[in-house]
């Protein structure tokens, strides 16, 4: 049963329902004990804008986030974000954590580099070359360090739709990458909302998650975490339930509680120091002082935190 839902969107991403406050009373209304917005983040070249906020937006959603923690003491708040890895913006990442104080990051494939230098939408992947650049970029995404998990990882067959050995490939290189790395992949609830497919094999299924990735999850013992990824108020805890039952089935490590209490330490570490958000949505940190160091250490060491607190068993 899911407790802490960490993926949700607002109406700044241009294609999502309602205010973080309406998450947030809705994940009360629910019986969550925690929720994490986070919405789509922007890049500074405006690249992919039809879908995210602007970045001049940025700042009034780390300050809605914020009236929201004190708004609802009731429930633990966290800002973060959902974003895909580009290489050429790799001091965004830290940016986001240090200068605005983003607790967690969420790294997601909805658009792939090729080897010709474009992005193609994970809709689009049609051959084993392309499934080959997408197992890279994955793996690649997941090796920087910046993400605390990584959302819907079996989302390329939503495009390639038969479970092949070029699928099977890409899943096992994505898999190994994860465990190694001890990094968890999202069982995402969104997939289960939107319309079915037929897939290679003529029949009907969810576009994502598909079933036999998760069962070659299972033979790697990777950590897992379920995404309602709301696009409306009313889906933080919904459609949630299959995935869980896949967790029982498979034997799969549902590590929502341990992401869960990283988090709220780095919270409750970064409450006791004395940087503040300022009127912009920024951080203001004084680098000389021992309690922001201590607030950086916190959120640049989570994932290590992660990994000791979790161990892979291979």
């Amino acid at each position: 049963m899911i407790q802490h839902s960490f993926h949700n969107h607002t109406v700044l991403c241009k294609h999502a329902d309602g205010s973080v406050a309406d998450y947030v009373q809705a994940a009360v209304q629910s019986g969550l004990a925690s929720i994490g917005m986070s919405d789509h983040i922007p890049f500074p070249d405006g690249r992919w804008d039809h879908t995210r906020m602007d970045l001049d937006q940025l700042g009034a959603y780390v300050q809605e986030v914020s009236r929201a923690k004190s708004r609802y003491p009731e429930i633990d708040v966290f800002l973060g974000g959902e974003c895909e890895w580009v290489p050429q913006f790799s001091d965004h990442y830290p940016m986001l954590k240090h200068q605005y104080g983003f607790e967690y990051l969420i790294g997601a494939p909805h658009w792939i580099p090729m080897d010709d230098a474009s992005w193609v939408g994970y809709t689009h992947l049609k051959t084993a070359a392309q499934l080959r650049s997408f197992a890279a970029y994955v793996q690649e995404s997941i090796e920087t360090g910046h993400f605390l998990y990584f959302a819907h990882p079996d989302v390329f067959l939503a495009g390639y739709t038969r479970w092949d050995e070029n699928t099977q490939a890409c899943a096992r290189d994505i898999i190994r990458t994860a465990a190694a790395e001890n990094v968890p992949l999202e069982l995402n609830a969104n997939g289960f909302r939107k319309k079915k497919i037929i897939d290679g094999h003529g029949n009907l299924r969810a576009q994502y998650p598909v079933r036999q990735f998760w069962e070659l999850a299972a033979e790697e013992n990777i950590s897992v975490i379920v995404g309602a990824d709301a696009h409306t108020p009313g889906h933080v805890a919904d459609s949630t339930e299959t995935c869980y039952a896949w967790i029982e089935e498979l034997g799969l490590r549902d590590v929502q509680g341990e992401l869960y209490r990283s988090l709220k330490d780095a919270a409750d570490s970064s409450n006791d120091g004395n940087g503040r958000t300022d009127e912009d949505g920024t951080k203001d940190f004084h680098p000389g002082s021992d309690e922001d160091s201590e607030v950086l250490d916190h959120r640049e060491g989570l994932t290590k935190r992660l990994k000791k607190a979790a161990p892979v068993i291979r």
